[in-house]
């Protein structure tokens, strides 16, 4: 008897997007939050943020070089923490709390930037047909959830995640509001405004997030002033607010510490001690010096705590960022040439005019907003003089793995076997890598030998 495949209906497509989707993020919230406890010591940074936190919850806020919200985010999981009867004292604090409760605020956040990543891809994969998008969002939560460098900074009481976060979440709404009409779009794109204001107020290169939008909508919109008012006007606005707390409890003058924090940048780079782990702003595609969080050795038994992203991944997709910008740049050429044909055909006939911005999303839509947004929050770095670190290409790395997942996307939807085997071979080779490096993402006990198998190249030492 033949049996005859049906072709999947819209809802059942819908049921498996979901499905994956729920997968990702549980893969997500599995790798960030088991063991979260386990070292009970404060690891890397965390001997400044936690601090910093703590200082808020007795009223004694300590000066940092960066804007509080990561460090509130922070005290408010000490606070719901240290009110659980289970809270036990902590051996380098001395405060009644385990390390996950200055732990599990960011590990929350982190769980949920796979999530934030498939709806952005979801919402780029619109002109995708079906099948292609969902595979497009769920290649691109599963990346970031996987991904080494993002897996250790999830675990820790870190603020790059935070950042990244509203950062993200801004850009969703932006995104999102794109397909709305009337008052509703203009309160999405306020949300958005809120959350790119709250990802400055972790830090300042967040700014970027909002610069890529507008570098994105191009001069059409910019001209008409409606960008200021979303991507301007309420970012600075509730960046200002989220200071109130600490100007409350400090005291201090909202112009003076920023002066201060200017000056401290500014010093950064004249003059200091070189950190063992800095690196150039050109070597972070190539993944050529990671980070080290935590050692331990325990008789013949080593605890290693690597920011080392996902080696392939990170390779991959540095590879698909460089194709996808030469394809555009190619694209950009033969329009332009096109263009200037079709003008030379057109002189003394008829009046020149400067075509309009179309309103609607071309076929270079996607490509554009990814390869805008990977350029400014990496690029801006080269003028930076100060140390600087793998972490600092974080935001860069979401769009990197977000054009890798849109090339493969379409790779499975072509027709050519070969094709596709390849492009599943490539996710093989990525999911491998991860299971292979895991141990030193969550610090799980290895030999020594162990341990060098995992260095590939000696400048992740």
């Amino acid at each position: 008897m033949k049996i005859q495949n049906y072709p999947l209906t819209g809802l059942q497509r819908l049921q498996r997007s979901y499905i994956g989707a729920l997968a990702v993020v549980g893969l997500s919230f599995g790798l960030r939050f088991w063991g979260l406890g386990r070292f009970n010591r404060l690891v890397f940074d965390e001997t400044h943020f936690v601090r910093f936190a703590q200082g808020y919850l007795q009223g004694e806020p300590v000066f940092d070089v960066h804007p509080p919200l990561g460090k509130y985010l922070i005290a408010v999981g000490l606070w719901l923490a240290q009110r659980l009867p289970t809270a036990a004292p902590h051996e380098d604090l001395g405060i009644a709390s385990a390390p996950i409760a200055y732990r599990w605020m960011t590990a929350l956040l982190g769980t949920l930037i796979p999530l934030l990543v498939m709806g952005i891809a979801h919402e780029l994969g619109q002109r995708l047909p079906s099948p292609a998008r969902s595979r497009f969002a769920l290649l691109a939560g599963l990346f970031v959830a996987i991904d080494g460098l993002f897996v250790v900074e999830s675990r820790y009481a870190l603020i790059n995640i935070h950042l990244i976060f509203f950062g993200l979440l801004g850009h969703w709404l932006w995104l999102r509001a794109a397909r709305l009409n009337g008052k509703v779009k203009g309160r999405y794109r306020i949300l958005a405004g809120i959350a790119l204001g709250a990802c400055v107020a972790v830090k300042w290169n967040g700014a970027a997030f909002a610069l890529g939008l507008v570098l994105v909508r191009g001069w059409g919109e910019i001209r008409s002033g409606k960008w200021l008012i979303y991507l301007g006007i309420v970012p600075i606005g509730v960046y200002g607010l989220l200071w109130i707390p600490h100007l409350l409890i400090s005291h201090d003058n909202l112009w003076d510490l920023h002066r201060q924090i200017w000056q401290f940048h500014q010093r950064m780079g004249q003059g200091e001690a070189v950190h063992a782990y800095c690196s150039s702003w050109y070597t972070w595609p190539l993944l050529l010096r990671p980070v080290a969080y935590d050692y331990q050795q325990v008789g013949q038994q080593v605890y290693d705590v690597h920011g080392l992203g996902n080696p392939p991944l990170w390779w991959l997709s540095t590879a698909a960022v460089l194709a996808v910008a030469l394809g555009l740049l190619a694209e950009t050429g033969q329009r332009a040439v096109g263009g200037f044909t079709k003008t030379r055909q057109k002189v003394g006939s008829r009046s020149l005019s400067i075509p309009k911005t179309p309103s609607q999303p071309g076929r270079s839509s996607v490509p554009r907003y990814l390869i805008v947004n990977y350029a400014v929050n990496w690029l801006p770095w080269l003028l930076i003089q100060r140390c600087t670190f793998l972490y600092h290409y974080m935001p860069a790395a979401v769009f990197a793995f977000l054009t890798f997942a849109w090339l493969l996307s379409r790779w499975l939807h072509q027709r050519s076997a070969e094709t596709r085997t390849i492009s599943l071979a490539l996710i093989t080779v990525v999911l491998l890598a991860a299971l292979f490096w895991l141990p030193i993402y969550l610090g799980l006990p290895l030999s020594p030998d162990a341990l060098r198998s995992r260095w590939w190249l000696k400048t992740w030492i």
